[in-house]
């Protein structure tokens, strides 16, 4: 019987070496009571999803420091992901002014932010959606197009829920 494999890991900042392999560390945990936990039953925020583009993508170099949205100073922690993700077009927020980086990300939130964050321009490819509950539905063509190309899935009974917070 083969031996299994001893495996080291070393954390340095953003980087983690696991093995031989390098991984950047672009979804953490939260610091609390009990010390950094991963928190694998919590709605992911739109905070949360801009951070976690802005890091795979190296928006870094894009962040100014200039606020975009009311509810979203410079002291918010999602500010500079925030800034970065809004100048690529990638999430915008709301008609009032604000982002709500707080709140819990959507199913639409989410494949509208991976169409964008890849350069792909949205279109309709089927003469019916591929959900039922799309329809009217204000990203239905990201909806569509991240389906088309694999990116997404949809639920067993055929529906997509568009407006379900998304879970860690």
């Amino acid at each position: 019987r083969a031996s299994r494999p001893q495996l080291s890991a070393e954390s340095q900042d953003e980087i983690v070496v696991v093995g031989s392999k390098i991984h950047e560390a672009y979804i953490k945990g939260y610091t609390g009571e009990l010390g950094i936990t991963f928190g694998p039953q919590r709605n992911v925020t739109r905070g949360e999803i801009a951070a976690i583009i802005a890091r795979l993508l190296h928006l870094q170099s894009t962040v100014t420091g200039q606020q975009f949205y009311s509810d979203v100073p410079a002291s918010h922690w999602t500010s500079p992901y925030v800034e970065a993700v809004h100048r690529l077009g990638i999430m915008t927020g709301f008609a009032d002014g604000t982002f709500r980086p707080d709140d819990p990300a959507t199913r639409a939130d989410v494949a509208v932010a991976m169409i964008r964050a890849r350069g792909i321009d949205p279109v309709v490819f089927l003469p019916t959606a591929p959900f039922f509950d799309i329809y009217g539905h204000w990203a239905i063509r990201e909806i569509e197009t991240a389906y088309v190309l694999g990116i997404i899935e949809g639920l067993p009974d055929g529906t997509f829920h568009p407006d379900a917070p998304i879970v860690r």
